[in-house]
């Protein structure tokens, strides 16, 4: 949708500018406005990943080429000028700006007055490597080189030691690289993680002249894997929806032999600053530092207005050592500190590597998310589907009538609201009379066999019960269920009741969610239209704060571009949806 505004705009724009193109005096401000969004057409091409969109923002511009050639060089100058006005005046604002500012370096220059090298070694062994390979293809380029162990005078030479500053007793962690970054005089640094060696095909200045040509912000290579020799492109898309992060290997789009990438796993030339920015709040280990620093590049982690872009550039090569820092192989302890900074569920690399963890070790409340309103992790669901099975399970073995109640059951039917923030939570009754049997016989089983905890809401009131997990809680209402069913039937469906499976456990329901959805099923897609047109095609809406985010949620689980209520199985948890499909 917002590609199709993309074109009716700019054909409106053609006509406007051509129909006053005769008539009025240079510098109009319809020739600026076209300037201005032709620039902002153009900045969509290049953040553009699905190739369809492409396509149609590509068409955009081939229109808007034709009316270029006839706009006045006065009004081309004075668009110029009030663009670099804009950015002083950003500049003034925010310091950072100047972050995204490339240099004039489209001629040859000396890669040694823009670049600086920064890798890091396991021994002495390896970091001695590095630092030959560095002296054999770059010597004149400043190196700064970490080592885990501590070296002896006698293994690193004074001829090692030229143009590079070694410092030993050193941890891959994040606060090793972002230290280095800090120390660095230039403008742009490689970060050579996992390095090995380098050879005549790690061409910096390649990587150097995609950056200072604006194709890209970071800018890394293929890698082979050594000694296996293994050769990987390195690039890798990954997606944060759900409360879940899921990686695989591959890309959509390339351009000049350089693929778009989400993550890159071989060495990378990026801004300086932009790396520093991106890494200061990090702790993190060495390999899971960086899976944090591209997923806040790529997720809108960083208060930029203009979103980072990374290559991989096939024609570039670096040499990494052992495939042991792969991170499909890393085991799922070792993934612990990034679940709980970002507060996931879950982490799929592969078909074969898919990694869980419940609320607690995420350490993800689930109230605070009911009280947003927002959409509930699934591990808080997993715990809701435990305690009220069991509550169910358990009443049924002693004859305690229960009901389900509240528009949750219109839910499992909705073609939106089955997994969208404003569906109402799962609403269960329990037959008041029984209020001593289910206190005396269910509180103790449900929680040694459950986990979870019934208690009364207070000792004067046995109309309510709280159901409870570790991390959330539910009340109950107790009310006078009839049992005689034909007692209860009218002409409204709102009290025609009927059976529904819960999670494998049939229950009595308060109305028929199916006769309410039929009568009105019309109302129902009319709904949904309006919700998808107005909420979730708008250009711009992804990185929009829901109004109801509180302060202390993160980012990524507060924009509205995470919520798919489309019925998107490619980032909803399939569990999730299965089960309201079969209720």
């Amino acid at each position: 949708m917002m590609y199709r505004v993309v074109l009716t705009i700019t054909h409106f724009l053609f006509i406007r500018v051509c129909i006053t193109r005769g008539s009025k005096p240079e510098g109009h401000p319809d020739e600026l406005i076209l300037l201005g969004f032709y620039d902002a057409v153009i900045r969509a091409y290049k953040s553009t990943r699905s190739s369809h969109a492409k396509l149609l923002v590509r068409d955009s511009l081939l229109l808007m080429n034709e009316v270029l050639p006839d706009v006045s060089e006065s009004a081309l100058s004075r668009w110029l000028q009030d663009k670099l006005k804009l950015k002083h005046s950003r500049i003034r604002g925010r310091v950072d700006v100047n972050t995204y500012d490339r240099p004039e370096c489209r001629e040859p220059t000396r890669l040694s007055d823009w670049v600086e090298i920064h890798t890091h070694a396991q021994t002495c062994q390896q970091g001695v490597q590095i630092a030959r390979s560095l002296h054999q293809f770059y010597p004149n380029i400043t190196a700064r080189l970490a080592v885990t162990e501590t070296c002896n005078s006698t293994t690193i030479s004074k001829d090692l030691s030229k143009q590079i500053y070694w410092y030993f007793k050193q941890p891959d962690k994040a606060f090793l690289w972002l230290r280095l970054a800090k120390l660095s005089q230039r403008r742009y640094i490689l970060v050579g993680r996992d390095l090995d060696y380098l050879t005549k095909d790690s061409d910096l200045k390649r990587l150097l002249n995609i950056i200072c040509t604006d194709q890209a912000d970071i800018v890394g290579g293929a890698v082979r894997w050594e000694p296996e020799r293994h050769w990987d492109l390195g690039c890798y898309q990954t997606s944060l929806r759900n409360f879940t992060f899921r990686m695989q290997p591959g890309y959509e789009l390339s351009t000049d032999s350089c693929a778009y990438c989400d993550h890159l796993i071989s060495p990378f030339l990026v801004s300086r600053l932009l790396f520093i920015r991106g890494m200061r709040y990090s702790s993190l280990p060495g390999p899971i530092a960086f899976v944090d620093l591209f997923a806040r590049l790529t997720h809108s982690g960083l208060d930029v207005v203009e979103q980072p872009r990374a290559v991989a550039c096939t024609d570039v090569l670096f040499h990494l050592r052992s495939p042991e820092h792969k991170l499909d192989q890393f085991e799922r302890e070792q993934w612990s500190m990034l679940v709980h900074k970002w507060k996931l569920n879950r982490i799929q690399l592969s078909l074969l590597v898919d990694h869980k963890w419940d609320c607690q070790e995420a350490g993800i409340q689930c109230d605070t998310f009911v009280r947003s309103g927002l959409l509930m992790p699934p591990c808080c669901l997993r715990e809701q589907n435990r305690c009220f099975k069991g509550f169910l399970k358990l009443c049924s073995s002693l004859a305690v009538k229960t009901r389900m109640h509240g528009d949750y059951l219109t839910g499992m039917f909705n073609p939106l609201a089955g997994d969208s923030p404003w569906q109402s939570a799962l609403e269960i009754q329990w037959n008041h009379p029984e209020y001593e049997v289910i206190m005396k016989n269910i509180t103790d089983p449900l929680y040694t066999k459950y986990g979870c905890q019934l208690s009364e809401v207070s000792k004067y009131d046995s109309g309510q019960l709280i159901l409870s997990s570790k991390n959330w809680q539910w009340t109950t209402r107790g009310e006078l269920l009839i049992t005689n069913q034909s007692n209860r039937m009218n002409s409204t469906t709102l009290t025609r009741p009927t059976l529904v499976n819960v999670n494998g456990f049939w229950t009595e329901t308060h109305f028929n969610p199916g006769l309410v959805m039929s009568r009105s099923l019309f109302m129902t897609l009319e709904y949904a239209s309006s919700e998808i047109e107005d909420n979730f095609w708008n250009t711009g809406m992804e990185l929009i704060p829901v109004p109801f985010c509180a302060a202390h949620q993160l980012r990524a689980n507060c924009l509205s571009g995470n919520f798919l209520p489309l019925g998107n199985l490619q980032y909803q948890e399939s569990e999730y949806c299965m089960q309201h499909l079969y209720m």
